[in-house]
């Protein structure tokens, strides 16, 4: 296997090893029970973490269940993936361990199996020495947050698993969020898009009376203005955001696009667009929206980023404000690629976004 390999295997995944090299020393830094204790203090109040173990070898099993019951985790061992897989079937759980040598199916086909039965689970890998490229396989195809080398040291495993523990409440609190909140929205989109029907029917019936469709498209839009409003004032308030700033910057734009000569859409779609940019973040957990980029961890980050698509999905069910949604999921792209979520560069960015 090539160095290269390597490298791409060691960036993917975190590893823990009692005789770690450089690259995986990292790991061993945050091994330190006590913030791992207090890790999981913090996550009292909530479920016991579920864990599903699977390994061929009854005593691995044994083991890892003595040292997960140490942290009061609730642990499910299986000795084929089979059966683990018909226990997925009808409940997910938080973390799944997998031994990667394993005689009915090995570690990487299992971990890709689960994804189908419980798609959220964080999934670690053990592994031996000898099977480097049955790794990068399980890391590619499993969707691996980490990787464990046999023998492991309890203290970094406990501190994995507690990283682990830790991400999967961060994704289950960031989807609980955007549920109650997309619920709050489903209803605004409801009643809008029966108004946008009910001034579409009023269209084709009096298409002979073009003064009367212009009034019926101003009334639709004055609605239009009045939702971005409503929703401006509440990202405002969810983000402690200045609305008089919010006003100065669209009327800057409005100045901007007139000296462009742009059309009067694409500058409604750019004043639209600004009010709602920051519509994701309030998707995000509270303790990520707190922090500056700058002081986020890795996990955290990746959370962060994908903002605008949140933003975006939030806004697709209202057909009359379509176009700022993708404006919305595209305003943190840059020319030069280095943006966020999805990396675009230069004529692939909308106009809009890019002005935004």
């Amino acid at each position: 296997m090539s160095n290269r390999a390597l490298r791409n295997v060691e960036s993917t995944a975190t590893t823990c090893n009692p005789r770690v090299n450089e690259n995986e020393s990292n790991l061993l830094r945050f091994a330190d029970l006590n913030s791992l204790n207090g890790c999981i203090s913090n996550l009292s109040n909530e479920r016991c973490p579920k864990i599903l173990c699977v390994d061929d070898e009854p005593s691995i099993l044994n083991s890892l269940k003595r040292l997960m019951r140490k942290l009061q985790y609730q642990v499910d061992t299986f000795t084929t993936p089979a059966q683990a897989l018909k226990h997925l079937e009808n409940q997910e759980c938080d973390v799944i361990i997998s031994d990667m040598k394993m005689p009915e199916m090995d570690g990487a086909e299992f971990l890709a199996a689960s994804d189908k039965f419980s798609p959220h689970s964080i999934r670690i890998l053990l592994t031996g020495y000898s099977e480097q490229d049955a790794t990068i396989r399980a890391v590619n195809e499993g969707n691996i947050f980490g990787y464990v080398n046999k023998p492991w040291d309890n203290e970094a495993l406990l501190a994995l698993v507690g990283k682990a523990i830790t991400k999967k409440r961060l994704v289950d609190q960031s989807r609980f969020e955007q549920k109650k909140l997309q619920a709050s929205y489903n209803k605004v989109c409801k009643a809008n898009n029966a108004l946008y029907q009910q001034v579409k029917q009023a269209n084709q019936r009096i298409a002979s009376n073009d003064s009367l469709v212009a009034e019926k498209y101003r009334d639709l839009e004055a609605e239009r203005d009045s939702v971005v409003e409503v929703f401006s004032n509440l990202i405002n308030r969810q983000l402690g955001r200045d609305g008089a700033f919010i006003s100065n910057v669209c009327e800057h734009a409005k100045l901007f696009c007139e000296s462009l000569g742009l059309s009067q859409t694409i500058t409604k779609n750019i004043e639209l667009s600004l009010k709602l940019c920051a519509l994701g973040k309030t998707l995000l957990p509270e303790n990520i929206r707190r922090k500056r980029f700058s002081e986020m961890n890795q996990s955290e980050r990746s959370l962060y980023t994908q903002y605008p698509s949140l933003g975006e999905n939030c806004l697709i069910p209202l057909t009359f404000l379509a176009d700022v949604a993708v404006v919305v999921g595209t305003h943190r792209e840059n020319v030069d690629g280095q943006g966020f979520p999805n990396h675009l560069k230069a004529e692939q960015i909308p106009l809009e976004a890019r002005i935004v």
